[in-house]
């Protein structure tokens, strides 16, 4: 039985997406992977945007240093180190391999596509960290119409980001990004406040608009790359139908066995807990099988399934070691792995 006090399903949505930000990373047919570029990232807005509550600047900073900027840090240093290492065995000279990691992290602060080490996939938990941050600040300096007004700020800010993104103006710090995924962030406040979350949804229905979903990315793909603000407008609707479904398509699969688990929930629901830290890790191991298949020319598809189910694993175990020796690199303490109750949301 799962703890009452937790909504499950959202642990499974987030395990679900997080498995596809993997898949999405490896070597896939074309269309497949833009099916998941046009949804995986905005999912985790959403998500983290549904456990939004407002609270004192001081405490923000506090909660999201640990939750976001600490765990940024420790995966930009397993980054250095690893791209140390391949230049390393590259040109076995350790000030060339020493002199590319510097570099590449000064180049980070010149725009979102130039650092290996700060803004690789790790850049998620920096733009997260603005987008609540600014999504708090709005809250806070709304005096009166709370809803309506910061639903018109937040899509005056996307159109904002769109027309940057129209006129190839990329501004540091993924301040263009933040500007357009504040709106899935009040989307899925408003999704948690307004209880939609507990909306009993036919799974046929849902089942059917996700087809539908999917058909219109495929129909109309467009390239997507949301690091650098690039997600065409039509994907905003197309995603939002696709999350919201996707959600009620779980709730209500998972409530029609009465909260009885079999072993891909649990599957799911570990992923859902622990997406921060394979967000983090997956990409050393995913590069590290890149090379790998390159030497042995292993290019096609077959080995996928393969390559996926090993990185999984290998940052399940990867996952497990840190958490029980230095779980604050997580966010995390000793005393939330304890705790069977622990929220352990990107929020």
């Amino acid at each position: 039985m799962v703890d009452s006090n937790r909504i499950v399903s959202f642990d499974i949505l987030k395990g679900g997406g997080i498995l596809l930000v993997i898949l999405g990373h490896i070597q896939i047919p074309y269309m497949l992977k833009t099916v998941i570029y046009s949804f995986h990232m905005p999912l985790f807005f959403f998500v983290s945007g549904c456990f939004f509550r407002p609270i004192s600047l001081r405490e923000f900073f506090a909660k999201k240093t640990r939750q976001l900027l600490i765990p940024w840090a420790f995966f930009a240093f397993l980054l250095f180190a690893y791209l140390f290492v391949l230049k390393l065995n590259e040109t076995h000279n350790w000030a060339k391999a020493i002199s590319l990691p510097v570099t590449s992290m000064f180049d980070g602060f010149l725009g979102d596509e130039n650092s290996f080490i700060l803004f690789h996939v790790i850049w998620f938990l920096i733009c997260l960290f603005e987008v609540s941050f600014v999504y708090l600040l709005i809250h806070k300096i709304t005096p009166y119409n709370k809803a309506l007004t910061i639903s018109a700020l937040c899509i005056l800010l996307y159109g904002v980001g769109y027309w940057l993104n129209a006129n190839n103006i990329d501004l540091p710090y993924f301040i263009d990004t933040t500007m357009s995924t504040l709106i899935y962030y009040h989307l899925g406040f408003c999704f948690m406040r307004n209880k939609w979350y507990g909306m009993k949804v036919s799974p046929i229905y849902s089942l059917f608009l996700l087809i539908i979903a999917i058909v219109f990315i495929v129909l109309f793909p467009s390239y997507v790359d949301l690091k650098s603000n690039n997600f065409p407008l039509h994907l905003l609707l197309l995603s939002m139908v696709f999350i919201m479904n996707f959600y009620w398509f779980i709730n209500s699969y998972f409530n029609s066995r009465k909260l009885k688990l079999i072993p891909l929930d649990k599957i799911l629901i570990w992923c859902g807990i622990n997406s921060l830290a394979l967000l983090g890790l997956h990409i050393l191991f995913v590069d590290t099988f890149w090379i790998v298949r390159n030497k042995l020319h292993l290019v096609n598809y077959s080995w996928t399934i393969l390559e996926f189910a090993l990185i999984v694993a290998i940052c399940y175990f990867a996952t497990t070691l840190i958490k029980r020796y230095i779980p604050s690199v997580l966010g995390l303490s000793l005393i939330h792995i304890s705790e069977p109750t622990r929220r352990s949301y990107i929020s």
